[in-house]
């Protein structure tokens, strides 16, 4: 630049954030099991089930709902909750690895969107077995 002034135009952007808040919406959060897997979109008030959530909530939950972005308007993050016990997910909910709290990025093959999305994919798809997969 060498002291001269420059005009640069910047179009301006409303950011959206990935947590969505309950508060704001005519109906309540949704929740969906699966098998026993218990589902439901990543929200403030989800998040707020552990006090003072940015502290003690999940690291990689409390991050995306903080730092990110939708790609679209329908873009809502879908969150595997809990297992709930049954002969089906039998070791899941004993496993080593926690299952629990992740966030579904796939199922079927299929990029996950929203929680609706994931539920018509799960009907659509004729297989034995639906294999979500965690972030």
């Amino acid at each position: 630049r060498r002291g001269t002034e420059v005009d640069v135009a910047v179009a301006p952007a409303l950011r959206r954030p990935v947590a969505i808040n309950h508060v704001e919406q005519e109906s309540g959060p949704s929740y969906a099991v699966l098998g026993g897997l218990v589902l439901t979109e990543l929200s403030m008030g989800y998040l707020c089930e552990w006090q003072e959530w940015f502290h003690n909530a999940p690291r990689r939950l409390t991050h995306l709902a903080v730092f990110g972005q939708r790609q679209s308007a329908e873009e809502r993050p879908v969150v595997l909750t809990s297992i709930l016990l049954h002969a089906i997910n039998k070791g899941y909910n004993q496993s080593e690895v926690p299952f629990t709290e992740q966030r579904v990025v796939r199922v079927g093959g299929a990029p996950v969107v929203n929680l609706r999305q994931l539920l018509e994919a799960v009907a659509a798809d004729a297989g034995p077995a639906i294999i979500p997969e965690l972030e």
